[in-house]
C-alpha cells in the first residue's frame, strides 16, 4: 500500500518552484521556512490565469510577514485553509487577515499573521497550530496572544491529509 499526499499545487493553473512546501509527517505538508522564489501562473494552461504574490514564507514557514517582536503589539495568529490563505486573490494585501489587520492595526496594538494553507482541513490546521506554537515558544517575544482558527464546514468529511473520506 502506497500513499501519495494530496498536492494542492498540482492544479494546472499554477507552477511553483521546488521547495515551496515540504512534506510533514503529522500535517501532510506545510510551507517551507524562508521560501522566496516567485510563483507564476502557467502560460496557456488556464484562460485568465493570474500571477500571484502569495508565495514568500517567513522564518516560521508562514506565508506572511514575520510576527511582531514589539512588546506594545499583540500578535494574532490566524490559522486556516485556502479562504484564509487567499488562493483566489492576486495580492496578499487583499486576504481577509490583511484587511482585518489594517482595521485593527490603526491603533498600533495588534499585528495579524496569516497562517492559512490551501487544501488544509481542520485536523491539519490544529496540527500546524501545535507546530507553530512549539516554534514560537523559542521566540517568546513573538508568541501570539490570540489564535483564530478558521474552518470550512465540510472539512470533517476529509481524512487527516485532506483526501475525501472520514477518519
Amino acid at each position: 500500500f502506497q500513499t501519495k499526499l494530496w498536492d494542492p499545487f498540482q492544479h494546472p493553473q499554477y507552477r511553483h518552484a521546488p521547495g515551496y512546501y515540504e512534506g510533514n509527517e503529522n500535517c501532510g505538508y506545510r510551507f517551507s521556512h524562508n521560501f522566496s522564489p516567485q510563483l507564476v501562473a502557467s502560460k496557456g494552461d488556464q484562460p485568465g490565469a493570474t500571477v500571484h504574490d502569495l508565495n514568500v514564507t517567513n522564518s516560521f514557514g508562514i506565508r506572511d510577514v514575520e510576527p511582531s517582536s514589539d512588546p506594545k503589539q499583540e500578535n494574532i495568529l490566524i490559522v486556516g485553509d485556502s479562504m484564509t490563505y487567499g488562493s483566489a486573490l492576486k495580492h496578499i494585501e487583499d486576504t481577509w487577515p490583511r484587511v482585518l489587520n489594517r482595521i485593527l492595526g490603526e491603533n498600533g496594538r495588534h499585528h495579524l499573521v496569516n497562517a492559512g494553507v490551501p487544501g488544509y482541513n481542520t485536523f491539519q490546521e490544529t496540527c500546524l497550530l501545535d507546530s507553530l506554537l512549539e516554534e514560537f515558544s523559542h521566540s517568546s517575544s513573538r508568541m501570539p496572544k490570540t489564535v483564530i482558527l478558521t474552518y470550512f464546514a465540510r472539512h470533517w468529511e476529509r481524512d487527516r491529509f485532506g483526501k475525501p473520506g472520514m477518519t
